[in-house]
Formats: structure tokens, C-alpha cells, sequence
């Protein structure tokens, strides 16, 4: 007798002993037996395929190291997966429970928007939501995760279940925060970079030809630098850049901006600020400069040529107010180091545009 289901043969049922084809009752005895047969196999087909299935998904979320969860919207109920439960700060194990376990874990300034969401993902009409927020770990510090939730129901009626997963982007946001920390500060002063500096010089200017305050730009270098590095080797260079980055930072105001643009030239953007108090408040930004620095015992004092520029030039682009501001600086270094000159516009016929 063929052993059969669902298009796939298993083979055949062979009856050893004295058969009578002639009976009709014995012949329906034979496909009674073929079909239980056929069930049992299918049967245990299916429960192989099942576990083949349930094992492929541990597999692919213990690959994914997803948190995976299932809320049933009627019963007010959600199953967490055990890396879940292990993301919110429990023990790895799943369990049922109230949503009460994962919001109570959410940042207090997150809590209202993720009930929003979750809200919101409940009547949505079958899209994916997506949302970051942060959860409280299992030593109590804050880790940012990426929520992903889908609605399901029944095709036009509003969703009974929201499905979803937790992933943890912590690791990958401080990375991207550390890259962009790299692009946009000086790794030696901590003290954002050239780049940096333009794109916030670029917005005083568009503030000011809005109508705005004016602004300022002091553009300095350190007179003898090189000499600290010829002597004392560039370690001991970076340490007095790390300290003049300090001292920048103590005296600049919340609004103003302290820049390294490399080497040994800085510069400070002074937002906000009348023309007749620039150079006083210059002076006051780069007062603690010449003080002596302590390098391995060498009592080093180092001065800044400092050339200012100001708004009221009319500038369009950051590069021109950095090239103007550039000229008065090499205009105090050729008159005196460690002055400072304010820029006019003779100074673009001195020769010293480099």
C-alpha cells in the first residue's frame, strides 16, 4: 500500500502473512493502516520541521543579539525574550509580564514619548516604527537602544499585537559621537578645529548681515614655539599646546569660540560684541598667556602676535575674515612680537599675504 501525504511519498506499506484481495472489509483494513501510517509520518515531519524552524530563529536572534518582544494589546501583556529581559537589567530568561518592565527601565525623559509610541504603534496601519531611547542597564548606567515595532492584525482591523525588537546602538553612538569629535576638535588642546571654528564664524556672519551684533576674530601664534620643540622635543610641544588650550578655555566667554588651527595659530571668534571693546576684551581672552609654564623643570614663557578683524567690513565668507585677521597678525609679528594690531584695509598692500 502507498504511504503518502501532501505530495511526498514515504514508500510503501508491505503486509507479510496471508492476504485475501478479495475482501473488500481486509482490503480497508490495508488503507486504514497506510493512512495512520501516513499521519504518523507527516506528523513527525511537521514537529521536525517546527523545531528546525523554532532552532533557525534562537539561532538568527542569538546572531542579531536583538532583545525580541511581543505585546498582546487586549491583555495588556508582553513576552520578553531572555536577551531582552537581559537588556532591560534582569535575569536572562523570558517571561510574560506587564509593560510596566520595560517602561519603568526607560529614561524619565524618554518615558513620555515611548508611551506616545507605543501607543501610536498600536492603532498604525501595519508600517514599522522605529525610535531610539535610553534604558537603564543592569549596573544602572544608560544605554541608547533602537526600537523597532510592527502592528499586527487581521487585514483591516486594527492590530491586536505589536511585535518588535531592542537593538543596543550604544556602542556604535559613541563611536560615531568619538568620530565626530575627531573631525571637529584638536586631539592635542581638546579645542575645536579649523573646521569647526569656519562652520561657527560662518554663522556669525550670516547672523550679523541678518541684522545681528557684530562679531570679532583675534588670529594668533605662539612667539617661540618652535624653540620649545627644537629643545625640548615635541612632547614637551604638545603639553605647552594642551596648557595655552586650558588657559583659552578659562577666559573666553560662553558665547565665544577658542580654536586651534594647527601648528602653533589659534584663533578666537568674540560673538556678540560691540567694535569698542574688542580690543579690550582680546586682551582679556589672551592675558594668561605669557604666564611661565612648567615643562619637566623649564620655567618656558611663550607671547601671542595677535591680529583682530571685525564685522564691520562687511565680510561674506569665513576665509576672508581668517585671511584679514591672518595679515594683522604677521603685521604684529613684523612690528613687535607678542603685540597686537587691528586690521585696516592698507594692510592688504603690505606684502606680507602669504
Amino acid at each position: 500500500m502507498p504511504v503518502a501525504a501532501r505530495g511526498r511519498d514515504f514508500g510503501w506499506l508491505a503486509v507479510v502473512g496471508e492476504v485475501d484481495v478479495l475482501s473488500h472489509n481486509g482490503r480497508e483494513t490495508y488503507n486504514q493502516w497506510a493512512a495512520l501510517l501516513t499521519s504518523a509520518l507527516d506528523q513527525q515531519q511537521l514537529h521536525d520541521q517546527l523545531r528546525a524552524s523554532e532552532e533557525r530563529f534562537s539561532l538568527w536572534a542569538l546572531a542579531a543579539d536583538d532583545g525580541l518582544w511581543d505585546w498582546d494589546i487586549a491583555k495588556r501583556e508582553i513576552y520578553y525574550s531572555g536577551r531582552c529581559m537581559e537588556m532591560l537589567g534582569y535575569d536572562y530568561r523570558s517571561v510574560v509580564g506587564p509593560p510596566t518592565i520595560w517602561l519603568d527601565r526607560v529614561h524619565p525623559d524618554d518615558r513620555d514619548r515611548m508611551r506616545r509610541v507605543m501607543a501610536a504603534a498600536a492603532t498604525h496601519d501595519r508600517d514599522t516604527v522605529d525610535v531610539e531611547h535610553r534604558i537603564a542597564s543592569g549596573d544602572g548606567r544608560y544605554r541608547r537602544v533602537l526600537l523597532r515595532a510592527l502592528p499586527v492584525g487581521p487585514d483591516g482591523d486594527k492590530a491586536t499585537r505589536v511585535v518588535g525588537s531592542l537593538h543596543d546602538v550604544e556602542d556604535r553612538r559613541l563611536l560615531e559621537e568619538q568620530l565626530r569629535h575627531g573631525a571637529l576638535y584638536d586631539e592635542v588642546t581638546g579645542l575645536p578645529n579649523r573646521r569647526l571654528f569656519l562652520e561657527r564664524l560662518g554663522v556669525a556672519i550670516a547672523r550679523e548681515r541678518a541684522g545681528g551684533r557684530g562679531y570679532a576674530v583675534a588670529f594668533f601664534d605662539l612667539d617661540g614655539f618652535k624653540a620649545v620643540n627644537d629643545s625640548l622635543g615635541h612632547l614637551a610641544g604638545d603639553r605647552l599646546l594642551a596648557e595655552i588650550g586650558d588657559r583659552l578655555r578659562q577666559r573666553v566667554r560662553r558665547a565665544d569660540v577658542a580654536a586651534r588651527f594647527g601648528g602653533d595659530e589659534f584663533a578666537v571668534l568674540l560673538n556678540d560684541i560691540p567694535s569698542d571693546v574688542v580690543a579690550a576684551t582680546v586682551a582679556d581672552v589672551l592675558a594668561d598667556i605669557p604666564r611661565p609654564i612648567d615643562l619637566d623643570g623649564h620655567a618656558i614663557t611663550v607671547t601671542a602676535s595677535t591680529g583682530i578683524t571685525t564685522s564691520e567690513f562687511g565680510y561674506t565668507s569665513p576665509d576672508d575674515v581668517i585671511r584679514d585677521a591672518d595679515l594683522a597678525m604677521y603685521q604684529a609679528k613684523a612690528t613687535r612680537r607678542g603685540s597686537t594690531v587691528m586690521f585696516d584695509e592698507s594692510l592688504r598692500n603690505t606684502g606680507l599675504i602669504r
